[in-house]
């Protein structure tokens, strides 16, 4: 059993004020918590107390209060008294002596501090506070002692009311206690009210922690007699941890019953990295907190570390992405990120800067080594703008999403155009699929002869006119070509060797003039000529070195149809034909019998002869002559008068033989 210094207040105050009380020698029942073994080398205590005024003593004296041995064997303890009597009271006493006394009320309240220097314990040290001073019945006020150096403070509900050197600044292995206390009685028949203490604390390192286990403490003061059960108790309020009350009638645990066991939570906020809190940490205790320094979101989304804010004793607040922090109350911890979007700067071409992991909302820089990358001496690309329609080689992109950023390209060929004839100045890069439009300004250079010239054959490139527009699409060295002109007369004849006059002629599919200059030495075909409506085929291939005359033979032919009888004599029929123009006649063959026509188109004709009642087909082709015979009637009288004269011929003979039969 452990004892701990009562309070001799009570004693103190009987003397001074001359009241004669025969149980001064007796017994200091001790009753309430002391801290556990994590308490110890502290630096002072704390804890509320409840005022309660309507005790009835009636025998010694009552107080509450939160003390503790200290190292070197010092005690100190602060709360509040209720005396027994009324009287003159001193309000502080040194080891020299008392002074500054008071006139103070039976039954009230006073807050009070004691100590005693180490080997000491002979009489009341410390002060007392005026009269009613730990407020009325029922309110709640806070005691607390610390030590700076070896001085040690006493404060009341937060104001410093004292102090003292004691030579030790810890408690060393001690621990602070939180009692209730009657001092210096000499039975058990007082009831005392139950008293409400909470929130009891150690100081340590420069701050006040709470209690983390809470021990029953039922015993003595030191000096005390023991022959008397201790009948006062202490328990438990509400479930709730570090609050109990102590008095009559309350549960008796067995001493160094635990009370409470204090548990902290360490709250961790973080918007990534799936990191849950955790709760039930021994107070005290440390644990360790970690996050990855990067979490990828995607391939172009991640959020960096940037620092935890630690709220809470013992909390970490820094940079590091793994701490230590220790459960001295319940601790929030808040992971803080950085958003960083992947900036990609990429190029077909040359060399580009500015790719990378960012800051999100934020500007990056980004540039191009150059504008123009040559591919060899003909091609090359130039910078014609960035993707954002930046056209400067540098700029910068605000990142407010992933970006990704390149250069467009101009493809462009060099275009090389040479002509000592043409007087054509048109060299230079050309962007791929521009239109190129070249014009040969001098074509035709002329002799003295009006039947020879030079003249613009065609481009190197086999483009015939010497307006050229073209695409670019590759490198390009282009030059006109020029070649010897002949003058030519086309004479048209028809299939007899006469002359015709066609109304066209059509070279190398071109419709041309019967006087025209042609190239030397270049294949012409003669493709046709039109005659009358009709496109006829010639598919003649010439080719000249001088100028001269080409005949051309055009199938024309005359064209005869002759309507006869049986015997040869002409009939006036009536002919209509169709031509390979599609074009019609109609017409008699009149007297004559006949019907001529010159210069058809392949002699071509098709149609119907009519006379009388006849009407027979006509075809004519390659000038063949065609004749067309008729019955006329003539011929159909001449038949019917050959058949008289046979029937009279055949009846003269038959009667001829019969005669001869009979006559025989």
């Amino acid at each position: 059993m452990n004892f701990y210094k009562g309070f001799f207040v009570a004693s103190l105050l009987i003397l001074t004020a001359g009241i004669v009380n025969t149980a001064f020698a007796g017994y200091w029942f001790q009753f309430g918590v002391r801290g556990g073994k994590s308490t110890t080398f502290n630096n002072g205590a704390s804890v509320n107390i409840q005022t309660i005024t309507n005790q009835k003593i009636l025998s010694g004296s009552s107080g509450y209060w939160v003390g503790e041995n200290l190292a070197n064997g010092a005690f100190i303890q602060m709360g509040y008294l209720i005396e027994n009597q009324s009287g003159t009271y001193p309000s502080i006493c040194v080891i020299s002596g008392c002074s500054g006394f008071q006139n103070i009320l039976r039954g009230d309240a006073e807050w009070f501090y004691e100590y005693f220097p180490p080997g000491f314990s002979s009489s009341f040290l410390g002060k007392i506070g005026s009269d009613n001073s730990a407020g009325v019945n029922g309110t709640e006020n806070n005691y607390t002692f610390y030590s700076n150096g070896s001085n040690w403070y006493f404060k009341f509900n937060g104001n410093i009311v004292g102090s003292v050197n004691l030579g030790s600044n810890t408690s060393g292995q001690n621990i602070p206690i939180a009692f209730g206390e009657l001092a210096n009685t000499s039975n058990t028949n007082t009831f005392l009210k139950p008293v409400i203490f909470n929130n009891l604390e150690f100081y340590k390192n420069g701050t006040f922690l709470q209690v983390p286990n809470g021990y029953v403490y039922i015993g003595y003061g030191e000096g005390s007699q023991t022959q008397l059960p201790n009948p006062y108790g202490v328990q438990e309020l509400l479930n709730q941890v570090n609050y109990f009350e102590v008095g009559s009638n309350l549960t008796i645990y067995p001493d160094n019953t635990r009370l409470w066991t204090l548990g902290y939570t360490l709250s961790i906020n973080s918007t990534y990295g799936n990191i849950s809190s955790k709760h039930g940490f021994i107070a005290y205790s440390k644990t360790n907190i970690n996050v990855p320094n990067i979490i990828y979101l995607n391939n172009n989304t991640r959020v960096v570390f940037i620092s935890w804010t630690g709220t809470g004793l013992g909390s970490y607040t820094g940079i590091s992405n793994y701490s230590t922090i220790y459960l001295n109350q319940n601790i929030t911890e808040t992971a803080n990120w950085e958003k960083e979007y992947y900036l990609k700067v990429n190029s077909s071409y040359g060399q580009v800067s500015g790719s990378g992991w960012y800051p999100a909302n934020t500007f990056v820089n980004y540039s191009l080594s150059s504008n123009i990358i040559y591919q060899d001496n003909v091609s090359r690309v130039v910078f014609s703008n960035w993707s954002d329609g930046n056209k400067k080689v540098s700029g910068s992109i605000y990142l407010s999403s992933p970006k990704n950023i390149f250069p467009n390209w101009q493809q462009q060929y060099f275009i090389e155009i040479n002509s000592s004839i043409g007087n054509i100045s048109q060299t230079g890069w050309y962007s791929k699929n521009s239109i190129l439009n070249v014009t040969l300004k001098k074509s035709l250079i002329s002799y003295n002869n009006p039947n020879q010239r030079i003249a613009f054959y065609s481009w190197n490139n086999g483009a015939k006119s010497r307006n050229l527009s073209l695409i670019v699409s590759s490198p390009l060295s282009l030059s006109p070509i020029y070649k010897n002109q002949y003058l030519i007369n086309f004479k048209t004849l028809n299939e007899y060797g006469e002359p015709v006059n066609v109304s066209t002629i059509l070279l190398n599919n071109n419709l041309t003039n019967k006087t025209v200059y042609l190239y030397s030495g270049v294949n012409y075909l003669l493709n046709s000529v039109s005659y009358k409506g009709v496109q006829i085929t010639i598919n003649k291939t010439i080719s000249i070195n001088q100028s001269t005359v080409i005949p051309i033979t055009v199938p024309l032919y005359n064209l005869e149809i002759k309507t006869n009888d049986l015997f040869g004599f002409s009939v006036n029929a009536l002919v209509t034909l169709t031509f390979y123009n599609r074009t019609s006649i109609s017409e008699y063959s009149g007297s004559s019998g006949s019907i001529n026509m010159s210069n058809v188109p392949f002699g071509f004709a098709s149609g119907t002869a009519t006379y009388g009642l006849i009407t027979t087909s006509v075809n004519a082709n390659a000038g063949n002559k065609s004749t067309i015979l008729f019955i006329s009637l003539i011929n159909v009288m001449a038949f019917i008068l050959v058949i008289v004269i046979s029937a009279i011929l055949f009846e003269i003979a038959s009667r001829h033989i019969k005669n001869k039969k009979l006559t025989s």
